[in-house]
């Protein structure tokens, strides 16, 4: 449903984490605070502008960059490959006998999933 902006009414993936993220931490829940704050991290570091692509400093004075703009689909993308990195690390501590490290990935990874959209396949 669209509000009188022309918005949308549904929270954008960002706005779900950080309100995730503020009610974590009011309930005291460590883990699910810190995976959301190194989520919303990587999706901020995806928004910098490239180091080649940024203007020169002129007197040692740097201008502003504007950063790049993600779309939703974009965020998932971050979103799921964040969850193929903890699936990889998680399958390395399992092998290496890591019990402990690998219940607190598996906690996380947990957690990350909860914002991956089920996209069906073309079957």
């Amino acid at each position: 449903m669209n509000n009188l902006r022309g918005q949308t009414d549904v929270p954008s993936l960002r706005e779900r984490l950080r309100t995730d993220l503020r009610i974590a931490l009011k309930a005291r829940n460590a883990s699910t605070v810190n995976t959301l704050r190194s989520l919303l991290a990587t999706i901020d570091n995806a928004e910098a502008v490239d180091i080649a692509a940024a203007p020169r400093a002129v007197n040692g004075v740097a201008p502003d960059v504007a950063r790049r703009i993600l779309s939703e689909t974009d965020i998932q993308a971050i979103i799921a490959a964040e969850a193929h990195t903890y699936r990889a690390t998680l399958a390395t501590y399992e092998t290496h006998g890591q019990h402990t490290a690998a219940a607190q990935i598996r906690e996380e990874l947990t957690i990350i999933e909860a914002y991956l959209i089920d996209v069906p396949s073309g079957e």
